[in-house]
């Protein structure tokens, strides 16, 4: 999720605002950004849709080369 943090940074879109975009809670957002769980191939499709980062940087785990 790295590649989503940086996508944060870089449109000013709030973490709040992604997740009502694609029908999450903002603590589900929270805690795929911070590794405590992982976004379902549905929840997936939604954040490759919304903000364009390939899905392939959507599923390396931290530390992934």
């Amino acid at each position: 999720m790295e590649k989503l943090c940086e996508w944060f940074r870089l449109t000013g879109v709030t973490r709040a605002q992604l997740a009502d975009e694609i029908g999450v809670t903002r603590q589900t957002l929270n805690n795929w950004l911070a590794g405590r769980q992982f976004p379902n191939s549905i929840a997936l499709r939604k954040l490759n849709e919304r903000t364009r980062i390939p899905l392939e940087d959507l599923v390396q785990k931290s530390g992934a080369a």
